[in-house]
């Protein structure tokens, strides 16, 4: 899970976010700081926040680049709990350690021999070398 790196957690991340408003209604800005992208207009408009940030969303509430917004009431914000984001942030690091694992891509010596104590982890890469072994046959 270490060898997970922060753009591969940020891209997980946005590829789920986006699987996750896919066919909504409103319309959907993820993780934008900028007042100016956010139209003002009566359209229903989602903003989803990487992390909390106060002035961020009273800059957006407030204007639209230079110019007092019209339309605050068209906007509904969202941001995840900064007691739940270390939870969410491990188990998108499992997940993709797991996904590599299965894969047999990335992976050291010393990171299979420690996912193999695992038992989880143990049958994947049995998993995996009985699929090798197979396809080598």
């Amino acid at each position: 899970m270490e060898n997970v790196e922060e753009p591969e957690l940020d891209e997980e991340e946005l590829r789920l976010i986006k699987e996750g408003i896919a066919g909504g209604s409103l319309k959907v800005f993820i993780w934008e700081e900028d007042a100016g992208d956010i139209s003002d207009s009566e359209e229903l408009k989602l903003v989803i926040l990487k992390r909390e940030d106060k002035k961020v969303i009273q800059n957006i509430l407030r204007n639209e680049g230079q110019t007092p917004r019209v339309y605050r009431n068209m906007l509904f914000f969202l941001y995840p709990l900064e007691s739940e984001r270390l939870g969410f942030i491990n188990a998108l690091k499992r997940r993709i350690a797991y996904e590599r694992i299965e894969s047999g891509r990335n992976l050291s010596r010393r990171a299979k021999v420690k996912a193999s104590r695992n038992p989880v982890m143990a049958d994947l890469l049995l998993f995996r070398r009985r699929g090798l072994e197979r396809q080598c046959s």
